[in-house]
């Protein structure tokens, strides 16, 4: 398993990951586990698309299962028990030997990180979710967490671990604030830019991408079952592309619904959907699928859930519906009604341009960042200088 940093990190930062080995541009994994999962989903793309069901639903989950048994500190220690002792550890190295002026690290369970630090540098903890409000979402529907077991006082003593709290959306910034007055919370949503379409749309064609994450079974199932047989009846040209690992834990056979696994290209996908799927009915945060979609400009039905912290997109780019009737019929308008469909994707276009561009939501954060290098430059200069005992001089 291997990852190549981009030109423009490249050229900013030198980068070390651990349980990686950083080559030039090329980050190569050296873990043996990883790259049974990677030769194993390479294999799967290559399967004929009749037999690829099969394997997602009886082969990969026990690959899976296999590789966790075997190294089952790493892959199957809980995450809100922070990092690792060996990844922790090489965090720590790493920051003494750097002595950074900020530190910034993701998701609340990596602010163990940031205990050896002194108070002169700025701690910031990126957030991706609401986690104890995530946990909620799940109970309330009565499904087992997925994996985020932490309570609303767990979480913010692990956050308030840090300086400056980073959200993802207003709506949790919100809540953050709430649960730690005294930090400061920041709104840093999901860059995008608007991509081009090289394809043409097929009318009918409905998208939907995500990974194996329990909720987009759970939001994929709810659309197969109770919203795909009305729109399948009232839209006969309708037809649903699955893109994503999903495919592996979705079961069942549906009319004009193709499965399509890990895509190496979602462009023509896209390109070719007229509409796109956020069917969330648990979760937190920011849908990456909804601005990946809205960034490409295609409508999109989204469930409440799905559209959080974007909800001023309700009625102009994303069509709401909660019930499987609200939905289903939401669908069939964009899809029975060319009009209505382009005034949704210029919308999103217009949307993502306006408010989602790298410059618009990277500047409070760029900006604080830069505040506190200042203030550091300023202290440094007027630190008084030591003099020199003259008698060192004398031997």
């Amino acid at each position: 398993m291997r990852f190549r940093i981009c030109d423009g990190l490249f050229d900013l930062v030198k980068m070390s990951a651990w349980r990686y080995l950083c080559i030039s541009k090329i980050a190569v994994s050296t873990s043996a586990t990883d790259w049974i999962c990677a030769l194993a989903t390479v294999a799967a793309r290559r399967l004929p698309e009749r037999i690829r069901p099969l394997y997602f639903t009886q082969f990969e989950p026990r690959i899976r299962a296999a590789v966790e048994l075997a190294n089952p500190v790493v892959n199957t220690r809980p995450r809100w028990l922070g990092p690792p002792p060996d990844g922790l550890l090489f965090a720590r190295r790493k920051l003494r030997r750097i002595r950074p002026e900020v530190v910034i690290v993701a998701y609340a369970w990596m602010t163990d990180a940031l205990e050896s630090l002194d108070s002169s540098v700025l701690k910031m903890v990126l957030t991706v979710d609401l986690l104890h409000e995530r946990v909620r979402s799940f109970e309330r529907l009565g499904m087992p967490p997925d994996g985020y077991l932490l309570s609303p006082d767990m979480e913010a003593r692990m956050l308030g671990k840090a300086q400056v709290i980073v959200a993802i959306q207003d709506e949790e910034a919100q809540a953050f604030q709430r649960m730690l007055p005294d930090r400061e919370v920041l709104t840093l949503p999901l860059p995008v830019v608007p991509q081009e379409c090289g394809g043409r749309q097929i009318p009918g064609r409905i998208l939907f991408v995500g990974s194996q994450a329990s909720h987009n079974v759970e939001g994929l199932q709810w659309v197969l079952e109770e919203v795909w047989p009305t729109v399948v009846q009232a839209v006969p040209w309708a037809e649903l592309h699955v893109c994503g690992e999903v495919c592996s834990r979705v079961g069942g056979l549906f009319p004009k619904v193709r499965f399509l696994g890990a895509v190496p290209n979602l462009g023509p996908e896209y390109a070719a959907a007229e509409v796109c799927l956020v069917p969330c009915t648990v979760g937190s945060g920011l849908k990456i699928k909804l601005i990946e979609a809205l960034s490409f400009g295609r409508a999109c039905v989204a469930t409440r859930i799905g559209l959080q912290g974007l909800m001023e997109l309700a009625g102009t780019a994303v069509a709401l519906g909660d019930t499987p009737q609200e939905f289903g019929n939401a669908m069939c308008e964009i899809l029975m009604k060319p009009s209505i469909r382009m005034a949704m994707e210029k919308a999103a276009l217009d949307y993502v341009a306006a408010r989602l561009s790298p410059e618009a939501v990277g500047q409070p954060f760029l900006e604080r960042i830069a505040r506190h290098v200042a203030t550091r430059a300023r202290l440094s200069q007027a630190a008084p200088t030591a003099t020199r005992d003259p008698r060192q001089d004398e031997a």
